[in-house]
């Protein structure tokens, strides 16, 4: 009986390897230890996954090129993994660090609802994402909608999610009423949800112009620009005091 070396790719039969047993001679992969040794220096010594023997491969990433055909289909099913014709590889996941089993090489997502909702993000909200899962969730929502309110509108729009991550408030108040801000983006708008103000009407969505407020304290100001808002105050200050004033008078 004549058998293919793994090393050299030779030809080699029973008498040729030290004239070993048959039954020996069926678990022989190679012609000699020479050449088992040169060959086994260029390959990776793994444990097969499911039945735990070792074999050798050819590829680091590589954990799951099973020892048989058999042995990848029976995981296959008792995991309900659809490998395929793909081996699996051992990966840290490119968001949310953690390690697990893809089935090829071109997944770089753990498979998660947040990870694939952070995919192909840049690196910079990968980072801010990474502190406060649920703002940069909400802030990358609420992103388009002013996106599309700005175009509808007719002005400038120069804003990105790592930017008004930095200008949110570290506590999560509104500056304006000082109660806590809701970043819920799942459900309606309601008086304490957060909302972004522009300072000054006339100008657009830009870096500088706008401040994370509440949705009440937003609606309040609509369009009214800064001295419209400053002459109102004063009206209704100087207002209050004349009637403090003649309300003395009428006591005395």
């Amino acid at each position: 009986m004549n058998k293919i070396c793994m090393g050299c790719e030779i030809k080699f039969t029973r008498q040729s390897v030290k004239n070993i047993s048959h039954e020996r001679f069926s678990k022989q992969l190679y012609c000699s230890d020479m050449c088992k040794r040169k060959h086994q220096k260029k390959l990776r010594e793994r444990i097969c996954i499911n039945c735990n023997k070792t074999h050798y491969v050819k590829c680091r990433d590589y954990i799951g090129n099973f020892c048989k055909p058999e042995c990848k289909k029976e995981f296959s099913e008792k995991n309900k993994l659809s490998i395929g014709k793909y081996n699996l590889y051992k990966k840290n996941c490119t968001i949310c660090k953690k390690k697990y089993l893809a089935t090829g090489k071109g997944q770089q997502t753990c498979g998660s609802d947040d990870c694939k909702f952070m995919r192909n993000r840049s690196h910079a909200v990968i980072k801010r994402y990474l502190k406060n899962k649920h703002l940069m969730k909400f802030i990358i929502k609420r992103l388009n909608n002013y996106k599309q309110r700005a175009k509808k509108i007719g002005i400038d729009y120069y804003l990105s999610a790592e930017y008004l991550y930095d200008i949110f408030p570290k506590d999560f108040l509104c500056p304006i009423r000082k109660i806590k801000m809701n970043i819920n983006s799942n459900i309606q708008v309601q008086k304490n949800s957060a909302s972004l103000d522009r300072i000054n009407n006339n100008k657009g969505y830009v870096v500088g112009n706008v401040k994370w407020i509440s949705s009440w304290a937003n609606t309040m100001k609509s369009n009214i620009t800064i001295d419209e808002l400053r002459n109102m105050l004063n009206y209704y200050v100087n207002h209050e005091a004349l009637q403090r004033l003649s309300d003395t008078d009428n006591k005395i």
